[in-house]
């Protein structure tokens, strides 16, 4: 049974970075990721280009599938797998 192919998200394929930290800012001041992923950073959460792995990194752990999807928007993971 052949496997589907997935698409890894790499530099070429996410948006600029300018709207990534957009969407990170307004991500981490939503009230309902803020409870769902941000509640043990404190206040205020400040997304820097340097936080922005952390920021997809708590969205991937807490966020389900939709905090997944949108983590994929902001970077890639840092558990990245080639596409075979």
């Amino acid at each position: 049974m052949p496997v589907p192919a997935t698409r890894a998200t790499t530099p070429a394929t996410l948006p600029p970075l300018e709207e990534r930290l957009r969407l990170a800012r307004e991500l981490v001041t939503t009230p309902r990721w803020r409870a769902l992923c941000f509640w043990n950073w404190p206040e205020p959460i400040e997304v820097t280009k340097e936080r922005l792995p952390a920021t997809g990194g708590a969205l991937r752990l807490y966020g389900g599938k939709p905090g997944f999807l949108l983590a994929a928007k902001l970077c890639r993971s840092i558990h990245f797998r080639r596409v075979f």
